[in-house]
């Protein structure tokens, strides 16, 4: 089984403001819980988070629901709150918010995204958090990547690791291959599945816009067995490019 860094612990306790701030959502969730559907999402995830039970398509609607009838909350408060608190769809909620938004946020949110990356950690999280906000954001500040990504990859939290790995993962044809190959060698003898998974998934992703970069990396470079199968997926049902 994948070792885990970190995956339960939880940030500052939630204070009154946050308390506040997060009441009517978890009524919202509260109203819709399915015990059944709790335990099945929990031991989907290893049994590390509880639930409420909603499925995304619902989780969704309230989340919406939330934002129609309360409107933007405090982002740095919610976040926290979200964050501090048992609940797997509060931090998926931050997903439902965020994302839709990300290329109107400004760097400034970058500090707490690195605080969340690294609370209640799991792939479910880290897996928007850095993709698909994080990412977005340093897209736009490319001067931040020595302060961000640079410093990720070599952190000692195997999640901002991955992190650093999965940044780039929806930039396409403008992904940074010098950044993304020297992230994978200083990683390469990483003996940590989510991780070698990780390495292997941004590599596919870039094999997309330009095989034939991915394809001399691979032959060039020694990776681990996971990494370079989940690289080629791809690679081998395209074999032209």
């Amino acid at each position: 089984m994948p070792s885990v860094v970190n995956n339960m612990k939880l940030g500052t306790p939630i204070n009154s403001a946050e308390n506040q701030i997060l009441l009517p959502l978890r009524h919202l969730y509260s109203a819709q819980r399915n015990a059944q559907k709790a335990l099945e999402m929990s031991a989907y995830m290893k049994n590390n988070f509880p639930f409420y039970g909603i499925q995304s398509v619902l989780r969704k609607q309230l989340s919406k629901q939330y934002l129609q009838d309360y409107g933007e909350p405090d982002l740095p408060v919610m976040l926290r709150a979200c964050f501090n608190t048992h609940g797997r769809e509060l931090q998926y909620f931050v997903g439902d918010w965020l994302k839709p938004k990300a290329k109107r946020l400004g760097p400034d949110i970058l500090p707490l995204l690195e605080e969340l990356i690294m609370t209640q950690s799991w792939w479910d999280t880290v897996d928007f958090l850095a993709p698909s906000i994080a990412g977005i954001i340093l897209k736009a500040h490319p001067h931040l990547w020595s302060v961000y990504p640079d410093t990720w990859i070599e952190h000692e939290n195997m999640w901002l690791r991955r992190s650093a790995l999965l940044f780039q993962l929806k930039y396409k044809a403008d992904t940074n291959d010098r950044t993304l190959f020297h992230y994978c060698q200083l990683c390469a003898h990483e003996k940590e599945f989510f991780i070698q998974k990780a390495m292997g998934w941004a590599l596919r992703e870039r094999s997309k816009t330009n095989p034939e970069a991915v394809l001399k990396f691979l032959s060039d470079t020694t990776l681990p067995k996971l990494t370079v199968r989940e690289a080629q997926k791809w690679l081998n049902r395209n074999p032209k490019g």
